[in-house]
């Protein structure tokens, strides 16, 4: 995957599909989800999976907001 490529990742909470995007930015990767976009330092795990991770915190941040 390209650098500024938007990918689909999705994660599942609740029986219920959540569907954002991710794209890798040099170390870093982006996760936009309703209309949010979180960054975080890439790790030793792929790029798809730590977008999953981020999107589950932002899909917890979320739901915790009233």
């Amino acid at each position: 995957m390209a650098d500024n490529e938007w990918m689909p990742v999705t994660v599942e909470r609740g029986g219920q599909v959540h569907a954002g995007a991710y794209q890798v930015e040099g170390d870093n990767v982006a996760v936009q989800y309703q209309g949010r976009t979180k960054r975080a330092e890439l790790g030793s795990i792929s790029a798809e999976m730590h977008a999953r991770i981020v999107l589950g915190e932002m899909i917890d941040d979320s739901a915790s907001v009233p």
